[in-house]
This record gives C-alpha cells, structure tokens and sequence, in this order.
C-alpha cells in the first residue's frame, strides 16, 4: 500500500513545477527531507561551493526570510521541484540551501520506511507533536459486512494532525487511512510519503524498463485544490481545505 501511495504521488504531479514549502520567516526551524542529503553551499547557487551535506531529517534555522535567485530540480523525467535559496544556519555552520526539499514538519524516520502507515504514524506523530488523545470508535459503512469487525481508530496531536485508521470487512476486507495537516502543501505531500517505499525501484530514472509500468496510478479528477486518483483497488484524494490539507487512501481487497 505505500508503495502505491507513492506512485500516486509521483503520478500526480507528472509534468508539473511546484513550489514545495510555503511561508517561512527568520528565526524558524525547518528540516530536511532530501532523501540523498541537502548540499549547504557558500553562496546562493548550485554552482557555489559545497560546505557541507546536510542529512535527511536534520533541522536548521533560517537566517534571512528573503528568498533569493529561483531555482527547480527535476526529480524525474516531466517533475521538477521549484523554490529559492535560502540562509540557513546548521549546527554551527552557516551557507545556503535549496528550500525545496524543506519543510517545517520533522521528517520520518527512514528505517520505518517498511511498515504501515497504521503503524508507523502514531509513533512519528506521538514524538514529533505529542499525542492529545486516542480514541477507537465502531465503524457503520455500507462497505463493511456486519459480520466483521469495522473500526475507526482517531488519533489527534497537539498541533492540529489528525490520523484515522479505518478497518472493516465484507467483500474481502477494506481499509482507508486519513491524514490532516494544518499548511501542508500537495508538494510537501510527495516529499513526505516519497521516503516511505520502496518507490525508486518504480522510477523510470533509475530502472528505465520501468518507463511504461502498468502499475502506474492515473489521475482522474484534478482541481487547483483538489486531486483524485485511482488504481487497481486504491482510491486516493487529497484537498484543501482552508488552512487544512485532507489526505485520503481506500483500499479494498
């Protein structure tokens, strides 16, 4: 399942240049979510030279709010991430970055990449937000058998994310799994699950016999804030709301 999740991501954005984080200001913290590192250089290029190679999942501190000199990254044929240079301090080094590949949520641990979102995210949750509260309710769907176990387990942490796992039987079994985020963008959305399969042995890029996959997920229905897509037996949404990003995966068995 998350590796479909991330081929839809990719699908998604297909010929597409986006701006991968929003507002920041001087003074804030922002974490790497550059899978292969994030490149601090002396100055504001990718042709200035490298101090340092900052890790994935480690934090800086912005230095100057001003963003300068525009910049994208083809991340694979048809997708590039657009954004700015940014002064950040890390440690106790100072340089520019590219903020494309920044966001203000911690990153998730990569030796978690294998399991279940049901799984993996209440404890990602719990430690970078704390957990407000959890709570398993019955679950009544037309889609569930009653015959079955149907369940909704809530989870809420303290700064707004909600992340509801959904269970139920009938016609082989069903799950759906829900994620809401306060300001997070569609393009934080593909850096945030991206890291979380095994997604690279689909890139084209790296395994060019994978170019016409078939398992590659299809858009069908996509707005400036909305976005549906369906594959096999997975149906994925994703749409804002306000401040609120509302991310949604049904599969049935």
């Amino acid at each position: 399942m998350n590796r479909i999740f991330i081929l839809l991501l990719c699908c998604c954005f297909l010929s597409t240049t986006i701006f991968a984080i929003g507002n920041y200001r001087q003074g804030d913290t922002l974490y790497s979510w550059a899978y292969h590192g994030l490149n601090l250089r002396k100055t504001a290029s990718v042709k200035g030279a490298r101090i340092v190679t900052i890790p994935y999942g480690e934090r800086m501190v912005i230095l100057d709010s001003v963003k300068v000199k525009a910049y994208s990254i083809e991340e694979f044929p048809g997708f590039s991430i657009q954004g700015h240079w940014s002064k950040v301090k890390y440690g106790n080094i100072e340089g520019w970055v590219f903020d494309g590949y920044l966001s203000k949520y911690p990153a998730i641990n990569l030796a978690d990449v294998d399991k279940p979102w049901r799984n993996k995210f209440p404890v990602y949750g719990k430690k970078a937000f704390g957990l407000l509260s959890k709570k398993r309710f019955a679950l009544s769907s037309d889609l569930a058998g009653k015959d079955s176990l149907n369940f909704r387990d809530v989870y809420q942490f303290q700064n707004g994310v909600v992340f509801e796992f959904h269970k139920g039987g009938g016609d082989g079994g069903w799950s759906a799994v829900h994620f809401k985020f306060p300001d997070l963008s569609f393009e934080e959305c593909y850096l945030f699950f991206v890291y979380n399969s095994d997604f690279f042995k689909y890139d084209p890029n790296h395994n060019p016999q994978n170019r016409h996959n078939p398992f590659f997920p299809k858009v069908s229905n996509k707005h400036l804030n909305y976005l549906e897509v369906t594959l096999e037996l997975c149906g994925y949404k994703f749409e804002k709301k306000g401040k609120m990003t509302h991310i949604e995966i049904f599969c049935s068995c």
